[in-house]
């Protein structure tokens, strides 16, 4: 009776989940792109250093808002690399046994005049991160905000950061370089 009843179940499983019909809703149409508007705009890249040597490992987790959405794992030998959409916020954390956690805040926002096409590449922004160890600071509330914030210049018409800004937290924090 028990190998009545499972052949049953089977046959009526396989009905349903094989049948044209039954299986319609479980299918997924691929969006129509009614524009050449790329869905990426930044292809981020990175090294990280101590006192001007790359150092040897780190974590680096990339955050869309509260939610983290990619992590790698950092050596000296490939820089890192993130490929950001427009129009978003996030965050880039890096993470060292013995160093401060460092953060930089990334705004991919852009003007509809600036946003990649299939005719136009996506942005590109490179840079080096130095951290610090973590006897190198005192208990400072500064550490905790991002070093940097990296966002698309009218004016240079490519992704940059506020200089000002890094250089006032670097100072807050008794970053000498």
């Amino acid at each position: 009776m028990k190998t009545y009843t499972h052949k049953l179940l089977l046959m009526i499983l396989s009905v349903i989940i094989f049948h044209p019909l039954a299986s319609a809703q479980f299918r997924v149409k691929a969006p129509v792109i009614k524009s050449d508007r790329m869905l990426y705009c930044l292809n981020l890249t990175g090294t990280i250093n101590y006192n001007g040597t790359e150092i040897d490992a780190a974590e680096i987790i990339l955050y869309l808002g509260n939610k983290e959405i990619s992590r790698q794992s950092y050596t000296p030998k490939e820089k890192f690399l993130f490929l950001l959409e427009q129009n978003n916020v996030y965050t880039l954390e890096v993470i060292r046994a013995g160093m401060i956690t460092r953060y930089i805040r990334i705004d991919t926002s852009l003007p509809d005049d600036a946003v990649p096409t299939k005719s136009k590449e996506l942005y590109y922004f490179d840079f080096e991160l130095s951290m610090l160890k973590e006897s190198q600071i005192v208990v400072n509330p500064y550490a905790d905000l991002p070093i940097a914030l990296i966002r698309y210049d009218k004016k240079r018409k490519a992704f940059d950061y506020n200089k000002d800004y890094t250089a006032d937290i670097k100072k807050k924090i008794g970053q000498k370089n």
